[in-house]
């Protein structure tokens, strides 16, 4: 129904790169006389703070307003504040967002809702294409007059109201002339091209009669429409008139459609004047004026805000949601109905309820609660206010920096709890309603130190650390989903009438949690903090508060707040862990945490300043100028590495490859002849390092072991030294299957600095791994009773008060004779200054016999967990190995598993390089690689090695990381256990409430 006329482009073109230029000279003058010149290197006027409040005080002329004075000099939100252009930091990203937020802002001039629907209708008409083949069409039935052409255009108002774009505004229709008879037909055409049905406005036909002076005057089409604007606003300041018609001097007609005889008469003085109608859609402003929701009329511009009000909310859905479109719908109508406010935050949608977290301008928070409580999904919400960020602050550190809307299929992932709870209780939904008792927070204060309730704190560990009520029991839980299990535990022999008590950061996870306790566990006593920790810290701030049990407001005056928001009187000690920017609010003075690099009292978290790793950890202000925000000295290196990168452009790309490069350039394709290869180069866990800081910071020094043994500098043991030669000696061929000193430092420096005290080896050969993970094994339980005392470190044994344990199986007689024979000999004689040796209990059977034999023994009844797995087995087997030790809840939580071999060569970037030049069905040319000294055994066994590393890299249940050195290690590490590690880090000291 649409015709492109192809004769306009050219011209069109050319205005638009004129305009364009025009535009880039009048913006680049006005900078040059308005902004002050950067007096150094740094680019302080990019996303300017109070520098460039204090000296540019003034907005570019294209954003003012010519109806308002208001002095911008003082409203943060103006855009002269931020320039356009890409931001090199994460918070000048957020500052950006920001701003872009509340470039939307305002009282709009119709119901936002219904400009919402309007503008998804209009957004799928951009997406249809109009075929060449139905343009033949339309010319035919134009040549046949079965078709009148009809130019079509928005007025400015509707147009800015439904944000349309330059090709948006204005069309070209082709209606049939059967059509021109009935003007609800004929709307049904024009509707077609513009839904706008459901705005109020009114259609305006005009037709020239002779030559108008507005298009003597060059003006044609512009003109013509500012004609028809005119001609509305004269109309809106006289009375109306009975007829629809009217005449300008001109002789211009303008025709409004109301009745078919209109359109007949507009269609027949067009005939007449052998011209094509010019139809125009114009905004009925009063209509729309009437439509715009009591929540928007009068309210205040939030532009011109001073602060921002944290607050939060969530809402269960009863019935829930079940429709995904329905959810997909309500994500749309809230950003429609929170946009005018200048909103701010993370929301998530699902069919169980709704999950917010927001920033709202605070002169508007009012207008904010009316339009939530307009929605029936929101009605009776209770909004739970944080404090009050002023402006100046949140634009330093933005909390959120857009309005993001999630549909989700949880609002709190709670792993599935309605699933699977138990035989006979698959299935099972939970009432959302029945989840105790909602406390108000002065109740709350009264009753958490009585000592015959049970406080549990079901928040993460991570959170309990730095900020916890004194009397509370944390779960130390990594995620949300390990709740079930932990309660149930816990709480196997506590009777059904003791009273419990629950609380979290705003709430919402307590009333799945007060669901569980009731309905599945039984408990009758279940009540909660309503509200949470912001809840409490609100009211113990004596600010006006509404009251989550009884919905009443009223002001609490309690204990002097020290200066900076700190209550001496809260029985909640340290930080408040927020999701947001923020990652805290402090309560109080005290810092119940340590640093995880120097051990000092710090509750700072931070994210590793390493793009590749971003890591959350806790880091002193000493540390973070020392480490420059960097959990690692792997992560300092791997920062730096990328900021010496050359630039992108100009250089020919890398080869494609499913493998990250760094193991290319570490582990490049070398031929069998040149022997084992050698690290000359201190490499780092690629692509990125763990989510777990003790653990990178064990990587740091088992890197620093490794890189002393390749120079030479760290001596390898008697020993060792005996065991490689003998090995030597009775497997010629087969002596490059030994670990090796360099290999073998890592592995024992490793297994002591993360703190392990069990390991299980697949795959012993003559045992040098073996004895150096036993010495690693030791040396961590010297460490960790040291740090915790010996009564501490004996109840913390993993293997169940004996002395730490290696498990070995080898299915090789003769290597299984030389391992046993300095496994003896090492127990029997220690090197001297060192612990005694970990205990090695060796197995001759295949590796799946003792997987499935320790498999056998039931959870809870002495089945082991180790620490530690290193896999250097059958390489065939190493997807069966894997999944087998993951089912079987093998390995502990926070473990790791090493795999060895895993770039086998070389030939296995090699293979990764062809797959990304060619696809999966590449494979490596036997004879190419034969000739470079490869066996054919040893190639065929790349793509066994390759499909290990693609099936571990899509498991969701690990996070995973190569280790570029030697032969490739790829280490797994079971997801989850963030802050609690296996034991205490080497030299890091206790940190009370870890577990």
């Amino acid at each position: 129904m649409h015709l492109v006329d192809r004769k306009q482009h050219g011209s069109i073109f050319m205005r638009g790169v004129s305009l364009y230029c025009l535009m880039g000279c009048v913006r680049a003058f006005h900078f040059h006389h308005a902004l002050p010149s950067p007096s150094s290197a740094t680019s302080k006027w990019l996303y300017p703070s109070s520098f460039h409040r204090n000296q540019y005080q003034q907005r570019p002329f294209w954003t003012m307003s010519a109806s308002t004075n208001t002095d911008t000099s003082t409203n943060i939100h103006t855009k002269s504040n931020v320039p356009s252009g890409s931001s090199s930091t994460g918070v000048d990203s957020a500052r950006a967002g920001y701003y872009r937020t509340f470039d939307a802002a305002g009282t709009p001039d119709v119901d936002p809702l219904l400009r919402s629907q309007v503008r998804e209708k209009l957004l799928s008409k951009r997406r249809e294409r109009f075929s060449k083949e139905k343009g033949e069409e339309v010319l035919q039935q134009l040549s046949d007059s079965r078709v009148v052409p009809v130019r079509v255009l928005v007025d400015v108002d509707l147009r800015q109201t439904l944000r349309l774009t330059r090709r948006e505004k204005k069309t070209r229709l082709f209606i049939p002339v059967e059509a021109m008879s009935k003007l609800s037909v004929f709307l049904g055409y024009i509707y077609q091209a513009f839904p706008v049905e459901g705005m109020p406005h009114n259609i305006v036909v005009k037709i020239r009669r002779g030559e108008s002076t507005a298009t003597r005057a060059g003006g044609g089409e512009v003109n013509t429409e500012a004609a028809v604007q005119q001609k509305d606003d004269e109309s809106n300041n006289t009375s109306e008139s009975s007829s629809n018609i009217s005449c300008e001097e001109t002789e211009d007609l303008f025709i409004t459609l109301v009745t078919d005889a209109d359109l007949q008469q507009a269609f027949s003085e067009a005939q007449k004047e052998g011209q094509m109608p010019q139809l125009y859609i114009k905004t009925d402003k009063t209509a729309a004026a009437a439509m715009v929701p009591s929540y928007l009329r009068d309210m205040p511009d939030p532009r011109l805000a001073e602060a921002m009000q944290m607050v939060s909310f969530y809402n269960f859905f009863t019935p829930p949601i079940a429709d995904e479109l329905g959810l997909t719908q309500l994500a749309k109508r809230l950003r429609a109905v929170w946009e005018p406010f200048g909103a701010l935050g993370r929301v998530y949608v699902a069919s169980e309820g709704i999950n917010a977290q927001m920033a709202v301008p605070a002169t508007v928070f009012q207008n904010f609660a009316e339009a939530c409580t307009s929605l029936s999904e929101l009605k009776n919400v209770f909004l739970n206010r944080d404090r009050e960020v002023r402006m100046e602050e949140y634009m330093e550190e933005p909390a959120f920096d857009s309005l993001h809307i999630r549909v989700r299929e949880q609002v709190v992932a709670d792993g599935g709890m309605e699933e699977d709870r138990g035989e006979g209780r698959k299935g099972k939904e939970f009432d959302w309603q029945d989840c105790g008792v909602g406390m108000s927070p002065s109740e709350w204060h009264e009753k958490v130190d009585d000592p015959k309730v049970l406080v549990l704190d079901c928040r993460n560990e991570f959170e309990s650390e730095v900020g916890r009520f004194v009397s509370a029991e944390p779960l130390n839980t990594s995620f949300f989903r390990e709740s079930w299990d932990v309660l149930k535990r816990r709480l196997e022999d506590v009777p059904k009438e003791t009273e419990i008590l629950t609380y979290c950061t705003g709430g919402i996870r307590c009333i799945k949690v007060g669901a569980y306790l009731k309905q599945e566990l039984g408990f009758e006593n279940v009540a909660r903090l309503e509200g949470g920790i912001v809840s409490y810290a609100r009211h113990l701030r004596g600010e006006q508060v509404v009251d989550p049990a009884s919905q009443t407001t009223s002001t609490v005056k309690t204990a002097a707040v020290a200066v900076g928001g700190v209550i001496p009187g809260s029985k909640f000690k340290g930080i408040n862990y927020v999701f947001d920017n923020r990652l805290g609010e402090r309560i109080t003075e005290d810092v119940l945490a340590r640093c995880d690099q120097c051990g000092t009292p710090s509750d700072n978290y931070v994210n590793c300043a390493n793009p590749n790793c971003h890591v959350r950890f806790l880091q002193c202000s000493s540390c973070s100028a020392s480490h420059q925000q960097c959990c690692s000295r792997g992560c300092i290196q791997a920062l730096q590495d990328l900021e010496h990168q050359p630039p992108k452009g100009g250089y020919p790309a890398p080869p494609r490859s499913v493998y990250p490069p760094g193991v290319e350039e570490a582990c490049p394709l070398l031929p069998l002849s040149e022997g084992k290869r050698r690290s000359h180069k201190r490499v780092w866990l690629q692509p990125g390092p763990f989510q777990n800081v003790r653990l990178n910071r064990g990587f740091d020094v088992a890197m620093d072991a490794f890189m002393e043994a390749e120079a030479g500098t760290l001596l390898e043991s008697d020993l060792l030294q005996r065991l490689s030669q003998e090995t030597e000696g009775v497997f010629p061929e087969g002596a490059h299957m030994l670990s090796g000193h360099s290999q073998g430092r890592l592995l024992a420096t490793l297994t002591k600095a993360i703190g392990a005290r069990s390991a299980l080896e697949i795959g012993t050969f003559t045992g040098y791994a073996t004895l150096c993970m036993a010495e690693g094994l030791a040396g961590a339980a010297t460490v960790t009773a040291a740090a915790v005392g010996a009564d501490a470190a004996v109840g913390a044994d993993t293997s169940g008060g004996l002395r730490p344990k290696v498990v070995t199986c080898e299915i090789d007689h003769r290597a299984a004779q030389i391992a046993k024979k300095y496994f003896d000999e090492a127990a029997a004689t220690p090197a001297a200054g060192t612990a005694p040796a970990a205990e090695i209990e060796m197995h001759r059977e295949p590796a799946m016999d003792l997987l499935q034999r320790l498999a056998a023994t039931p959870e809870g009844k002495g089945r082991p967990s180790f620490d530690v797995i290193f896999l250097d087995g059958d390489k065939k087997r190493y997807i069966e190995y894997y999944d087998f030790v993951l089912e079987h809840k093998l390995l502990s939580g926070g473990g790791i598993m090493i795999a060895d071999n895993v770039l086998w060569k070389g030939l296995v970037p090699e293979l990764g390089r062809r797959i990304g030049k060619g696809g999966e069905k590449a494979v490596l040319p036997v004879e190419e690689f034969e000739a470079l000294g490869f066996s054919r055994r040893q190639v065929m066994l790349t793509k066994v090695l390759h499909d290990f590393n693609m099936h571990v890299r899509a498991d969701m249940r690990t996070e995973q990381a190569f280790l570029p050195i030697r032969d490739g290690l790829l280490i797994m590490r079971w997801k989850g256990f963030e802050r609690t590690m296996l034991s205490m880090a080497a030299g890091a000291p206790p940190v009370s409430g870890r577990r």
